[in-house]
């Protein structure tokens, strides 16, 4: 489980646009608006980012949980 959430980190960051089939969504509006704020920070400091929304379709739980098995 963890490529899965180092690839939510990556597409967060918008260093890539591959989507496998799911629906991705362009900009800092296409996030909830709890998370506008921050990225506009980041898309301040970092003007040439890119953010994207990516949805993985995967239960937030079941990946913390499969993040502290072995």
């Amino acid at each position: 489980m963890k490529k899965y959430i180092l690839f939510f980190i990556i597409c967060i960051m918008g260093l890539t646009t591959r989507s496998f089939g799911a629906e991705i969504k362009q900009g800092i509006d296409s996030f909830p608006e709890s998370y506008r704020g921050y990225l506009q920070m980041l898309k301040d400091k970092h003007q040439n980012w890119e953010f994207s929304s990516f949805y993985t379709g995967l239960d937030y739980y079941e990946v913390i949980d499969n993040e502290y098995r072995k």
